[in-house]
């Protein structure tokens, strides 16, 4: 029996969530010997945020649209358009987000022969119909489901109806393993200007389903104790959809 041919699609080349996600998915298969390639959308001629060890082939991503609900649907056109001409060279697209699976669902229906997998890192608080339409028809169209833990596994089947197989989340060890030197956190701590105070970290989007909310005014609790008041460093802080307001 040949080797199966895996292509894992995401809606973005830039270090967000799912595209970092896909990125390392898809480096640990190559190096398990896996026929494996990374779909992306965005800019050809930049590629991903770092360099690869597994073919990439980046569909050129559409203009900036005005609403999240133009971006969402120009980006599912766009990623449908350059999966079909490349659907049939796999057995299996699996697909990380919701824009890539409705793209790569469309593919599949229109006779690609691969089976579409689709792993839900989490559901989106749209309040858009068509978002919320679109967004679900992400979970039910695909041939296989997965989630990174068993609240989510529970949520698909009680909402859905969907069987949905956990896969957790891994983590390169040999990255985290070695401790910061006392040179470099101070270096860090001087380009903040953080002086004495107390310092927390946050890494990622500034958004309502990851809590930044309760962070802020958990750190507010924190100003009324003695000596000077914490201070809060973000990475990253960007997301596919606008929450400027929310972040202001």
């Amino acid at each position: 029996m040949s080797q199966r041919r895996v292509a894992i699609a995401t809606y973005s080349v830039r270090p967000r969530g799912g595209a970092v996600h896909s990125v390392e998915l898809a480096e640990a298969l190559g190096a398990e010997g896996v026929d494996v390639t990374l779909i992306a959308l965005g800019d050809p001629e930049e590629g991903f945020f770092r360099p690869t060890t597994v073919p990439v082939h980046i569909v050129e991503a559409p203009p900036r649209a005005e609403t999240l609900t133009e971006r969402v649907f120009s980006h599912i056109d766009a990623l449908t358009s350059g999966l079909s001409r490349l659907g049939e060279r796999f057995d299996i697209v699996h697909t990380q987000d919701c824009i890539s699976a409705r793209a790569a669902a469309r593919v599949r229906d229109r006779g690609a022969g691969f089976r579409l997998f689709r792993t839900v890192h989490h559901i989106d608080d749209f309040t858009t119909p068509a978002l919320i339409e679109c967004q679900d028809a992400a979970i039910l169209e695909p041939d296989r489901v997965l989630v990174v833990s068993e609240p989510w596994r529970r949520r698909l089947l009680d909402e859905y109806g969907v069987e949905a197989a956990v896969v957790t989340n891994g983590v390169r060890i040999e990255r985290f393993a070695g401790a910061v030197r006392s040179d470099g956190r101070d270096a860090l701590r001087s380009r903040v200007s953080v002086g004495d105070r107390h310092l927390f970290l946050t890494v990622g989007g500034i958004e309502p389903r990851k809590g930044s909310r309760y962070l802020m005014e958990a750190l507010g609790l924190l100003k009324s104790m003695p000596g000077r008041p914490p201070m809060l460093a973000v990475v990253g802080g960007h997301s596919f959809q606008d929450y400027r307001a929310y972040r202001d």
